[in-house]
């Protein structure tokens, strides 16, 4: 965890020197390109890698990581052809010609994400945190020694993005020579086409299943940054998209290495005894008690403090952290906890909620500009609308940490 804490306080502490090198147009950009290769990153495993962990022997589980190789290579194959045909209809649409020559690099940050994500989850499995620490330490220093150099050179969103960039293939690089290390010799002895297919065939529910619904998922998450590019300046989708990324701190900061933790223990207890309610109500506990001071003071304080810390022309900014802080409350706390549907093997209900939050969220951002035309309420009911499917989510992964269910029909 101390890593990650690092890792997290760093970019929180530059924010107010990004704020001034960095317009919110600069942001808009950048959130754009964010939210297309968000989308498409789901794509880029199959979400086998969520497969990784679950095996009993490592035998099966390096035959899981050459699977996600192998297919976050083909996709992103597909994926520069794509873009290398439609490029500049895309930068045209979103009428920013400077998103155009960028295009080209999102099948590189899928292809990164992919491969980072399969090597993460291995080295979970085998409890092998400081090398995660270490990672996402060399992640952070460089993306932000990139984009503050880069910034102060360029003008536009280029030192964002390039930076974005050279902290991926630096965290994937120093990932995966901390595994070739130690671990060369079990990838070497087990690791075979022949064993590749068959996990392929072994694990096809987290492609049938967990694929189309963390698709839905990441749409839902990403839909507002394009409709707000259509539709809103590109001022404004910068202030929206800064603002994800501050209230996503906590969420990271908080999270991400709790859920870690939670993810092996969890596996671990549902395997020997049948349920993990113990450690599920600890970790519920936990993250509650961490996420409710950032809550009061964002309701009660963000546009002063947006506008005192990052600048006037941020203060806006602070109007969407507060329409967005309940939503990203429950996210903080309920989306580790719903990792027990991959544990209780409850895909086709996750894929089923994932399509009834994606109707609810096109149904509010519909709503919140045809009636009032305005992307602040366009935000307000999609955040509404996101808060009302995490307390579904909790209700029903508790139930699933108790253990007795019966197993979910294929």
């Amino acid at each position: 965890m101390s890593g990650t804490v690092l890792a997290q306080m760093l970019p929180m502490l530059l924010s107010p020197v990004m704020t001034r090198i960095f317009d919110p147009a600069d942001y808009g950009v950048f959130g754009l390109y964010m939210a297309i290769s968000g989308i498409l990153t789901v794509l880029v495993t199959s979400h086998y890698n969520h497969a990784i962990m679950l095996p009993k022997d490592d035998e099966e589980s390096v035959n899981v990581i050459g699977l996600c190789c192998v297919i976050a290579m083909a996709i992103s194959a597909v994926l520069l052809l794509f873009f290398h045909l439609l490029h500049g209809t895309i930068a045209a649409y979103f009428d920013i010609s400077s998103i155009g020559m960028w295009m080209y690099c999102v099948p590189l940050s899928v292809l990164l994400s992919g491969w980072y994500s399969a090597l993460n989850y291995w080295t979970n499995r085998k409890c092998k945190y400081r090398r995660l620490a270490i990672s996402r330490l060399a992640q952070t220093l460089i993306t932000l020694m990139v984009q503050i150099v880069f910034g102060l050179l360029c003008e536009g969103a280029f030192g964002l993005l390039l930076g974005l960039l050279a902290g991926q293939l630096v965290s994937t690089v120093v990932l995966f020579a901390q595994i070739w290390r130690d671990d060369r010799q079990v990838f070497s002895e087990h690791l075979s086409r022949a064993k590749i297919c068959s996990v392929a065939v072994q694990h096809k529910t987290f492609a049938y299943y967990l694929l189309p619904a963390d698709f839905i998922n990441a749409f839902n998450n990403q839909v507002p940054t394009v409709l707000l590019t259509k539709l809103a300046s590109a001022a404004e989708v910068g202030k929206y998209n800064f603002t994800q990324r501050i209230l996503g701190f906590p969420v990271t900061f908080i999270a991400t290495s709790l859920v870690d933790v939670f993810k092996q223990r969890a596996i671990k207890d549902y395997n020997e005894q049948g349920n993990c309610r113990d450690i599920y109500i600890k970790t519920f506990k936990s993250l509650a008690l961490a996420g409710l001071v950032p809550l009061v003071i964002v309701l009660g304080f963000a546009p002063e403090l947006f506008g005192f810390v990052f600048g006037e022309k941020w203060r806006d900014a602070g109007v969407y952290a507060q329409l967005l802080s309940v939503m990203f409350y429950l996210r903080l706390v309920i989306s580790p906890l719903s990792y027990i549907y991959y544990i209780a093997g409850r895909q086709k209900e996750d894929f089923l909620l994932h399509i009834v939050m994606a109707l609810g969220t096109i149904l509010s951002l519909y709503l919140g500009y045809s009636l009032f035309g305005s992307p602040k309420y366009m935000v307000l009911l999609f955040s509404i609308n996101y808060s009302l499917i995490y307390l579904v989510y909790l209700i029903r992964s508790y139930k699933f940490a108790r253990g007795g269910l019966p197993a979910e029909a294929n």
